[in-house]
């Protein structure tokens, strides 16, 4: 099956979309101009919890300019969510956001089990698996997501979608932390864990090492020459930190990983998994060449869950 560079390939069944980080220069074999990362920026991570009475979100502001890459974090009640978003993101516009929560076209009620989480579930439980958004819980995680991604589109603080799989005129996108960590790894460290702790595992094993590990690196190769120099937790707290294995909160760590999700759809770079009625969940790119990224384990069971097209041949088979 023929690989194409770029913006993106895709999945049919579910839209599997995939744009290429791992090429060092995707445009000397395809002549497409993938869209470049700004000096300065900024991208926004949610990850949203529906308890009404304990800070169980958390947001993850990842801002960078020339040299340095800055993340912020804050966690939240669901109830509290406008006033503390609008204080917590002050005058900023982000190029794109990434909440953790079911997100359909137009912030619609779903209620159905969709095609994104049948294609990221046979095969695939080792790694944990997006819970079904007819459940009752996924109905409350959803009704959370959207709760959120409606905040941000009354502050006006997210950019227009300029990346194809969209959900919304505003470039706000659905993120999966488990998953997007989950198919970074190889086979053998997928682990047994279950929960939480499945999570926190992962993003210890994706963050260890020199330079915040491939999870670091994941980010690094979308914005060259900078490395984190400082994570910012509120005034009222006196953690401090340079790296990603000094976030242990677990939904702060989750966050992080929204945060970045956003940094991929800002980029380009991405994978998305799902369809157009019900919408997609992004996940990253496929890795070659040795760099970070989805690995050929993840990306085989996936393909036989799904039927491949690409964006660049119109959405024909490619």
């Amino acid at each position: 099956m023929a690989r194409v560079s770029g913006e993106p390939l895709l999945f049919k069944g579910s839209d599997f979309a995939q744009t290429d980080v791992a090429v060092a220069d995707p445009r000397a074999r395809t002549g497409l101009v993938l869209p470049k990362l700004p000096g300065h920026g900024v991208v926004l991570g949610v990850d949203v919890g529906w308890s009404e009475t304990r800070k169980t979100s958390a947001a993850c502001l990842l801002e960078w300019d020339e040299t340095s890459i800055q993340l912020k974090l804050h966690c939240f009640c669901l109830q509290d969510a406008r006033q503390e978003l609008k204080v917590f993101l002050g005058s900023k516009t982000c190029l794109a956001a990434a909440v953790d929560g079911p997100l359909a076209p137009g912030f619609m009620t779903i209620g159905v089990y969709r095609e994104a989480e049948r294609a990221l579930t046979r095969g695939l439980q080792a790694i944990g698996r997006p819970g079904p958004s007819n459940s009752p819980n996924g109905k409350k995680l959803n009704a959370a997501a959207n709760q959120i991604s409606h905040v941000l589109v009354e502050f006006d603080c997210v950019e227009k979608a300029g990346h194809r799989f969209r959900i919304h005129e505003s470039a706000i996108v659905e993120a999966f932390p488990t998953s997007f960590l989950g198919v970074m790894l190889e086979k053998d460290e997928t682990g047994v864990e279950t929960g939480r702790q499945r999570f926190n595992t992962y993003y210890q094993t994706l963050t260890a090492g020199e330079e915040d590990g491939r999870l670091g690196e994941l980010v690094r190769l979308l914005l060259p020459g900078r490395r984190i120099a400082k994570i910012v937790w509120p005034a009222n707290d006196h953690r401090k930190g340079s790296r990603l294995t000094d976030v242990r909160n677990h939904d702060e760590r989750s966050a992080v990983v929204c945060a970045v999700t956003a940094l991929l759809v800002a980029a380009r770079r991405y994978i998305a998994v799902g369809e157009k009625k019900t919408g997609y969940l992004i996940l990253p790119p496929i890795a070659e060449g040795g760099q970070p990224g989805m690995r050929d384990w993840a990306k085989n069971i996936i393909q036989r869950n799904t039927e491949l097209r690409s964006e660049l041949t119109g959405g024909r088979r490619a």
